[in-house]
């Protein structure tokens, strides 16, 4: 601990940038290790340099293992039936089932056991084995709506608000997205929100991510909220940590929240490339319980 305290702020973010490209390294390992590849991502092509090319210009790994999947698709399509007795269908009446049954086939389908790292403007969710097949919410209107409520009920939600361009919040939480409006967010029920605030200038970037978010989540009955905000140790001041208390504010709109707390886990952070061992946590522990208290009123009880 005293050598890196010992170190510059400079070096500091040198390592904790190598500790983020390790955790990167070992997803698209594990996500490889799971799904063979297929020749068109294993050989030399074109795409495999221009995906190469992106994360050097500072992409995300999750790009790369989702386009070798998507590839890994295409070269692998599933064979059409054949020798079908003229006259019969091959086709099952998936839709004539009860809706009971068809939900535990979306849970089979959709279901994490671990969070699901935001999400991108198609709507995958990006997970650390490779992103959730939601092609079966593609099939009609009535399926996308079906899939992808499970898809919100059943999974944790991370999300991150991060200076960094590397991080934040999915296109589908502005407002002036076309695609928002037809995600079934109400459904949402367990969020893991991660928030870096170094510097009391970057408060109108947080303040604008928060309200783009509680804008969604004041129509959801919340199971579960937990927030992790940190800043480096070496940035912390008690007029920071005022500011956060203000941003936090934005919070207050949120009702019904079963469970909400504050997360200070050092290894959380460092298990997904943000903070480590020079984080400072953020929040004063009075403006903490007078959220807690607002957030977790029961909605009916605050229109009364």
């Amino acid at each position: 601990m005293n050598a890196w305290h010992s170190l510059t702020l400079d070096e500091r973010k040198f390592y904790e940038r190598g500790k983020r490209q390790e955790c990167y390294e070992a997803a698209i390992a594990e996500f490889n290790a799971n799904i063979p590849l297929s020749p068109s991502v294993s050989g030399e092509s074109s795409s495999d340099s221009d995906v190469e090319a992106d994360y050097e210009d500072g992409g995300v790994r999750d790009r790369q293992a989702i386009q070798r999947w998507n590839r890994y698709r295409r070269d692998y399509r599933r064979e059409p039936a054949t020798n079908t007795p003229s006259g019969s269908s091959t086709s099952f009446p998936f839709l004539r089932l009860p809706f009971d049954i068809r939900r535990m086939v979306y849970t089979l389908v959709v279901n994490r056991s671990g969070p699901v790292i935001q999400m991108d403007a198609d709507g995958s969710g990006k997970y650390p084995k490779g992103p959730i097949d939601l092609r079966l919410a593609l099939a009609s209107k009535q399926l996308f709506a079906e899939v992808m409520t499970t898809f919100f009920e059943d999974n944790v939600i991370e999300l991150c608000i991060h200076p960094d361009p590397t991080y934040g919040l999915s296109v589908l939480f502005d407002p002036k997205a076309v695609s928002a409006a037809y995600w079934p967010f109400k459904s949402i029920k367990r969020i893991e929100l991660f928030i870096s605030y170094n510097q009391v200038e970057q408060g109108n970037f947080v303040r604008a991510e928060l309200e783009k978010l509680c804008n969604v989540l004041q129509h959801c009955s919340l199971a579960k909220l937990c927030i992790t905000a940190w800043c480096q140790t070496s940035w912390f001041t008690r007029g920071l940590e005022q500011s956060f208390d203000e941003l936090l504010a934005r919070l207050e709109t949120l009702r019904d929240v079963q469970e909400f707390d504050f997360n200070e886990d050092v290894d959380t952070c460092w298990s997904r490339g943000l903070g480590g061992n020079s984080t400072r946590f953020l929040g004063t522990k009075e403006y903490r319980e007078r959220l807690r208290g607002i957030v977790t009123k029961p909605r009916e009880a605050t229109a009364a």
